[in-house]
């Protein structure tokens, strides 16, 4: 201890080999009947400025580098220890944030891609596999956090976002839902799917149901919003104009249709307007 000036450190270090370095192995004791010991490893406090760091990094090598494994403990007859990497809180400021990213690729050789991230939980034989929930939290007095999932751009093709849920081999499979949120005082959320704008063709927009093997194939329902106390939502289904000053630059055609049968009737087509009970229908 030091009243006046600084701390003294502490090192611990193993020493380096021509043909290996030194290992070095922080351990908690093992224990037969009760719990093992724990083991603890915490940067100092600070009453005046900033609190220590804490880093755990792998080492360089000119082949790979060093690798960083952060595992719980297995667990016989009840559950696996748990992982949780929480950033600091505050009491005065934002808590801390926290960035969980692959480095760079700074290679100029062929094929030198920047690291995968996988986030997945692990598989089970004999219950439900584990949930993913990434979310942003709750805010009492400002806004909620935003929600960004960018796929990155490329000089050869940008990449591809995919959002599916799982397949079932002997019940329903699992429900896609993609929902604007509600607003207790304003307007509610917008939900907006839109392809993207090219030199050529524009992206297209397809919305398709499933197919079905014993029974019918999946519905297609698009229905704008009730209102309480006025109109409901108007809906609107047309080609967009047609801006080109070219000849042959043509509004896009417009085919309301069923499909075809080859052993019952085709689907019919209904267009009308709704009942009213105390005004012009």
């Amino acid at each position: 201890l030091s009243t006046s000036a600084s701390a003294g450190d502490m090192a611990l270090t193993v020493g380096s080999g021509d043909l290996l370095g030194g290992s070095l192995s922080l351990e908690a004791g093992a224990s037969g009947s009760a719990n093992a010991g724990d083991a603890s490893f915490v940067a100092g406090d600070s009453q005046s400025t900033d609190g220590g760091s804490t880093t755990i990094e792998g080492g360089d090598g000119p082949n790979n580098g060093g690798s960083v494994t952060i595992s719980a403990g297995s667990g016989a007859s009840a559950g696996g220890g748990l992982i949780s990497i929480t950033s600091g809180i505050s009491d005065d400021s934002s808590s801390g944030a926290a960035s969980l990213k692959t480095a760079d690729a700074s290679g100029s050789s062929a094929g030198s891609s920047s690291g995968n991230l996988n986030l997945s939980t692990g598989s089970s034989l004999t219950a439900n596999s584990g949930d993913v929930s990434i979310a942003t939290g709750l805010s009492t007095s400002a806004s909620a956090g935003d929600m960004a999932l960018t796929v990155g751009s490329g000089d050869l093709l940008g990449g591809s976002l995919s959002l599916e849920a799982g397949a079932s081999g002997s019940a329903n499979a699992g429900d896609a839902s993609f929902v604007a949120g509600d607003s207790q005082s304003t307007d509610g959320g917008s939900t907006t799917i839109e392809g993207g704008d090219g030199p050529n063709n524009g992206g297209s927009v397809t919305i398709s149901a499933g197919s079905g093997a014993s029974a019918g194939g999946g519905l297609i329902s698009i229905t704008s919003g009730i209102s309480d106390d006025s109109s409901s939502g108007a809906a609107s289904l047309k080609t967009a104009d047609a801006s080109g000053s070219s000849a042959g630059s043509s509004s896009g055609n417009l085919n309301l249709s069923t499909g075809s049968s080859l052993t019952a009737n085709s689907g019919d087509v209904s267009i009308a307007t709704g009942l009213s009970t105390s005004a012009s229908a």
